[in-house]
């Protein structure tokens, strides 16, 4: 049994209160004998009974097997075994009870019920019932069984905030009336009071269901039904809360299902969740955490996977919150499902009218037969090819270069010129490079500021080499900016950063000479279409934080790379993370000013700061902090933050993997964003935490991002990640939680989540 915490005693107080209100109630025997206060204890199996016998306290078995051995602490209805109250590590159980006789109970302020997360079990589920100590009683779909989330969770209140002390009566006379008095003595409705019951007596609960509503039974006492048959309860609703049902949506444009599943009023005055076609609910016990695809979803890898799936008709639904990343107008239903079909970042098509929607996730939305609605999801069709690897030549080039490496005993360092610069690196002349290229004929890449060649130094160990070409970059590289790139690469040494070995300043040449890195980049790893392991990823993530960290805290003069993204993170032959290209780093200095002035914008998008165009020109350590998050969650995710049309002359477009990532997280379903890695699947916790530094490092005010030396104390889990701030509210919606009434949302509008 779990020990009884705080919150527990809090809720047994109230419960027992019930009990005792009334003398025809007063506990009296347990299975062996009556309680003595303060001398008598009750422990596993034993409970006791009020002498009516309709309830019982006490320690319940968890299952119908006679020799169980795990009890529950609880109160229930002794004659049918209808669980009212059962306490845990984290709060009490979901229901307010009273007898049909002059009885009443009660919520102070600060108590709280909580739903179960299936109507067989007794863990905690997602929804909870709070009197809040301002006044207000509100309803919230929690992240976690033990955080509310903030305002932007709660679905429903009774809109009396900031009224002082508001108390919760649930009472008997007459039957099903819940009520409030604030602190002015006004008294409010929650329910409508109903007509006596014609039987003699009836008992009567008030409970937050695991569908997330607040619901009053009532049952008359001469209903016949036998212990474990709760059918009476479940045909005798008398009112729920909120009376919207599936309609109910969070501040946050959340819906009672999770993602990617739709809710279902069903005739019984119950809500479901169901799946679009091709998914399944991500826990069977638990249909409200929403679903997930049974195949392989699209990957942007670069390559054309069209063939591998086709668009199919989902049972109507209205979608009225998505992220949904592209929108296009006037087009026809077949133009909606073509176009998905070839984004790989589409999953669902949204269309209404002649409205198409390309969404990467759906958010929140419920079956309605009269929505004109179309929902076309993407599914696979067809197996991704096997990639056959040439097992045999993979063998004989690695026996040909253990021999070659066996024969290589005796190296001959040969320099022309041994000349030093100030900082000690190795000067190169531009003949010494052109043949150790081979004439400048293997290029390995090419960005903004250079062409960089593969290259072999014989007289250096190992000889390989990356030779950067500033000559003929596509922007002016001024004579500072290269005495920058040799100050700041030259003084590095660490082993997440590449090391630079020399460079070349002879005549118009301007060169740098790298170690070359043999493992690829960043962008190629999280590009292919089978996930890497999710230990893989967290230690490459763990040591790019920290290569960042020693650029702005461990050199003698601070350096802002300005440029990080995945194509300047590569790999050595040990699977190292190493940064590279500083080509773009601007020096601070020793100077105590903690920014630094730039007049030109630097950098790649979407890994840009916001800061940089602000018009002040000053930025500081914290623009890399901010591109550091967009990377952390492309290596979360394994998906780019950018997506490049197949059509030349359309306009780039961004994938709003930020705004999927927060809602996922604040909707509590890390585990969605790696559903394909089973290792990653194992470590849900470690996902979570990595995500929400990741949010924290792209907050848009730089004073609120963490600095690097906290992103790796946060990342390995030396220092514990501070709560999310609450997000921008949508347009047009209200987050002020005392509006007085359901929240009620009609709109079949789709609301797409916008990146900052």
């Amino acid at each position: 049994m779990r020990p009884l915490m705080s919150p527990a005693i809090v809720h047994l107080a109230l419960f027992l209160h019930v009990i005792l209100l009334h003398p025809s109630m007063l506990l009296a025997q347990t299975s062996r004998n009556n309680l003595t206060a303060g001398g008598d204890t009750l422990i596993p199996p034993y409970y006791i009974t009020s002498p009516s016998g309709d309830f019982a306290f006490g320690f319940r078995p968890l299952d119908s097997k006679s020799n169980s051995s795990s009890f529950l602490l609880a109160i229930w209805f002794f004659f049918d075994g209808t669980v009212v109250w059962f306490a845990t590590d984290a709060s009490s159980g979901s229901a307010m009870v009273a007898a049909g006789q002059s009885v009443l109970s009660s919520m102070l302020p600060g108590t709280k019920l909580q739903s179960r997360s299936a109507e067989t079990g007794f863990s905690l589920g997602q929804f909870s019932f709070i009197v809040q100590g301002d006044g207000n009683i509100v309803m919230y779909k929690m992240n976690t069984a033990a955080d509310s989330g903030g305002p932007v969770n709660a679905y429903w209140s009774s809109g009396t905030c900031c009224a002082g002390n508001t108390t919760l009566f649930f009472d008997v006379n007459p039957p099903a009336y819940l009520y409030f008095i604030l602190s002015d003595g006004s008294r409010g409705n929650l329910t409508t009071p109903q007509p006596l019951p014609s039987t003699a007596g009836f008992y009567q609960h008030a409970t937050l269901d695991p569908d997330g509503l607040f619901r009053v039974y009532i049952r008359p006492k001469n209903t016949g039904s036998k212990k474990g048959n709760d059918t009476a309860w479940s045909v005798s609703v008398m009112k729920q809360i909120p009376s919207v049902g599936c309609r109910s949506l969070t501040n946050g444009q959340r819906g009672m299902c999770g993602p990617n599943s739709n809710c279902i009023d069903l005739p019984n005055k119950r809500i479901d969740c169901a799946c679009p076609s091709g998914y399944v609910f991500l826990d069977s016990q638990n249909r409200y955490k929403g679903c997930i695809p049974t195949f392989l979803p699209d990957s942007c890898d670069g390559k054309n996977h069209t063939a591998e799936f086709e668009v199919q008709d989902s049972p109507s639904a209205n979608w009225v919150s998505s992220v949904s990343y592209k929108m296009h107008t006037f087009v026809t239903e077949e133009q909606c499902r073509h176009l998905c079909l070839n984004s790989c970042s589409c999953a669902v098509a949204l269309f209404n009218g002649n409205n198409c929607s390309e969404v990467g996730m759906l958010v929140a939305g419920w079956q309605e037969n009269g929505t004109t609605m179309r929902t076309l999801v993407k599914v696979r069709t067809k197996s991704p090819p096997v990639q056959m690897l040439p097992y045999i030549l993979i063998v004989a080039l690695a026996v040909l270069l253990l021999v070659t490496t066996c024969t290589l005993l005796v190296h001959c360092y040969i320099t022309k010129k041994a000349r030093k610069n100030y900082l000690g690196t190795r000067v190169f002349t531009h003949k010494e490079l052109c043949r150790a290229t081979n004439g400048f004929s293997n290029l390995l890449g090419e960005g903004g500021f250079g062409k960089v060649y593969r290259g072999t130094v014989k007289s250096l160990q190992p000889p390989e080499v990356a030779v950067k070409d500033l000559g003929g970059c596509k922007v002016e590289y001024k004579e500072k900016e290269f005495e920058n790139e040799v100050r700041s690469t030259g003084q590095i040494h660490h082993k997440n950063l590449v090391r630079m070995i020399g460079y070349c300043k002879e005549g118009v040449h301007r060169m740098l000479v790298f170690e070359y890195m043999q493992g690829g980049t960043l962008a190629d790893t999280i590009a292919r279409s089978e996930r890497p392991c999710w230990s893989f990823l967290a230690e490459a993530a763990i040591g790019i934080a920290k290569g960042l960290e020693y650029l702005h805290e461990g050199c003698k003069s601070k350096i802002i790379h300005c440029d990080i993204k995945p194509d300047n993170i590569l790999f050595d032959d040990k699977h190292i993370p190493r940064i590279t290209d500083f080509g773009i780093a601007k020096l601070l200095g020793d100077q105590k000013t903690q920014k630094t002035v730039i007049n030109t914008i630097v950098g790649t998008k979407p890994y840009i700061a916001p800061e940089w165009f602000d018009g002040v020109g000053k930025v500081d350590s914290k623009v890399d902090v901010y591109s550091f998050g967009v990377v952390l969650l492309e290596i979360i995710c394994c998906k780019r933050a950018t997506e490049q049309p197949t059509d030349a002359q359309a306009p780039s477009t961004m994938f709003p993997l930020r705004a999927w990532v927060e809602s996922l997280i604040r909707g509590g379903n890390a585990e969605l964003l790696v559903q394909e890695e089973s290792e990653a699947l194992a470590y849900t916790e470690s996902v979570e935490r990595f995500a929400r530094i990741a949010i924290w490092c792209l907050q848009k005010d730089p004073s609120t991002r963490p600095t690097m030396r906290k992103v790796v104390q946060m990342l390995e889990g030396e220092v514990e990640v501070d709560p999310l701030p609450d997000p921008p509210m949508p347009s047009g919606l209200s987050a002020v939680l005392s509006s007085g009434s359901d929240t009620r949302h009609s709109s079949s509008m789709v609301h797409a989540f916008q990146v900052e």
